[in-house]
């Protein structure tokens, strides 16, 4: 059943969640990529300080543990959209940065000794992985109200 919402139609919870495991697996996908491929060092201390994959395992193992009793709650929907949302642009941010070390790949003449020019890219990412944060912390906070309404 779909709860419509001004022009907006929300669906079940399941859907949601299978889209942001599948992102997740993209992204976990991605970051292996990068970590293979990327000789700069740059990328790889801003891999490991971002945090970015312990962060996104463990949203991914929380949503996937919701209890069914979630599914009907309109608020849980929109948190999960919106960390669906995010988690998209972290993928196609790190689809940019697998991009440019590929093409810097191709350019065999002096490719060890170029960079990447990432910076932009990485700063984006940052800034995306905090408002993942705020969203995550946004989803935690209505799984709990939810949960206390539940109880009463």
């Amino acid at each position: 059943m779909d709860i419509l919402i001004g022009a907006i139609t929300i669906g079940t919870i399941t859907p949601v969640i299978n889209s942001i495991s599948t992102i997740s697996q993209n992204v976990f996908s991605m970051l292996n990529l990068i970590k293979t491929t990327a000789s700069q060092p740059d990328v790889h201390i801003f891999l490991s300080n971002s945090d970015i994959e312990a962060t996104l395992y463990l949203i991914h193992t929380i949503i996937s543990e919701i209890p069914s009793y979630y599914n009907d709650s309109v608020s849980i929907i929109i948190a999960l959209q919106n960390m669906q949302q995010i988690i998209l642009e972290i993928e196609l941010e790190l689809k940019n940065i697998h991009q440019q070390i590929l093409y810097n790949d191709s350019l065999y003449i002096m490719k060890n000794i170029r960079g990447y020019n990432i910076t932009p890219i990485i700063e984006k990412i940052s800034n995306k992985i905090l408002i993942l944060d705020k969203r995550k912390e946004n989803l935690f906070r209505t799984l709990e109200i939810f949960k206390n309404c539940v109880k009463k």
